[in-house]
């Protein structure tokens, strides 16, 4: 079973400088998972976790909702 960010969730998830793997729900106002402990990189330029491997439920103070949600 997978898990579920809503769109306002402040998460990597959910974050448009995150390159995990998930997918829209059929609404594209959230994003699903199959697991929260899923990793991807971090893009953002000038982050000191540029490059890292961050977990989909981590967060920073960075973050931008993912351009492919509904706002």
């Amino acid at each position: 079973m997978g898990q579920t960010f809503t769109s306002d969730f402040r998460s990597c998830a959910v974050c448009n400088f995150w390159e995990g793997e998930r997918q829209l729900n059929a609404f594209k106002d959230q994003v699903i998972l199959d697991s929260p402990s899923i990793r991807g990189k971090c893009l953002l330029q000038g982050s000191a976790w540029k490059g890292w491997d961050m977990r989909a439920a981590y967060a920073c103070s960075k973050w931008a909702k993912w351009t492919a949600l509904r706002s």
